[in-house]
């Protein structure tokens, strides 16, 4: 569940059984336009943090969103900045290309 919304609410993060929270993409568009935003990424991020989570922003779709969440301390992304979504072939030889250039 996307943390921040629904069953996952503040009031249930102490008994979470997960390893790993979400950013919803929600929030993440805000970054940048709204302190709001802002205030509650850096937060899931500390209690994440605190609590031992991994957390994972979704929605990612421009460098400044990735430089926000990076400095907030959230180093999982996915969303468009990223890759748009692609059959499984195309996946294949994305990852391949993505893993040569690593090199």
């Amino acid at each position: 569940d996307d943390f921040g919304t629904g069953y996952s609410s503040l009031s249930r993060i102490t008994n979470l059984s997960a390893t790993t929270l979400k950013i919803d993409k929600s929030f993440v568009q805000g970054l940048g336009g709204s302190e709001s935003a802002l205030h509650v990424v850096q937060m899931i991020c500390r209690i994440g943090e605190r609590f031992g989570y991994k957390i994972v922003a979704e929605g990612v779709e421009t460098e400044q969103q990735r430089d926000i969440l990076l400095k907030a301390g959230c180093r999982v992304a996915q969303g468009y900045l990223y890759a748009r979504p692609m059959p499984l072939d195309q996946v294949l030889e994305w990852l391949q290309k993505q893993h040569e250039t690593a090199e």
